[in-house]
């Protein structure tokens, strides 16, 4: 998988940056936790009906939000839609790239913060760590894979170099077109 130096640049500095994002959700998240789980017990207790009786409520919405996450991460890096944004150039592609980790780990830091809100309003622990491992499995799931961006802009220069027909180091192998000299 060849990728030129000047798209290696611009490819790190924006995956570097997107790492970093998505990992300070995921440290928040984990923030979150600990702060249901230390203040949750010191909270005065209110009944809230809707938190109470019906945490089927809560679980749905994180279920639902957790299918979300999986279905634009699935829209976002589909063949189709790389293909398309790669077509346009490199900072389509990695804005695609980085738009999808980023609506995920938001998504998932979203149920963080629901987890630590039912937590201390409810003063029940258990919203916040149980909300705060989904959030991180979500965060996780989102978080950048180097290799998936590193084909899908390996994948784009290739196109472009076929389409302009120019033919790379390992076609002309094939070719034999290596030894003519």
């Amino acid at each position: 998988m060849y990728i030129s130096s000047a798209n290696q640049t611009v490819l790190s500095a924006r995956y570097r940056l997107t790492a970093l994002i998505v990992a300070a959700l995921g440290i928040s998240t984990v923030l979150y936790v600990v702060i249901g789980w230390a203040f949750a017990p010191a909270m005065p207790r209110v009944s809230y009906q809707w938190l109470t009786n019906s945490h089927y409520v809560i679980v749905g919405l994180v279920a639902v939000i957790a299918l979300v996450v999986v279905f634009l991460r699935r829209f976002y890096l589909s063949p189709a839609r790389l293909y398309k944004a790669g077509q346009k150039g490199i900072n389509t592609l990695l804005s695609q790239l980085y738009l999808c980790s980023l609506i995920g780990a938001v998504l998932g830091d979203v149920v963080g913060i629901l987890g630590v809100v039912a937590s201390l309003v409810t003063s029940n622990r258990e919203y916040s760590w149980r909300l705060g491992l989904a959030a991180l499995l979500m965060i996780a799931y989102s978080f950048p894979r180097r290799n998936e961006w590193s084909r899908a802009v390996a994948g784009m220069e290739l196109e472009k170099n076929n389409s302009a027909g120019v033919t790379t180091a390992a076609e002309q192998i094939k070719l034999g077109l290596s030894e003519l000299q």
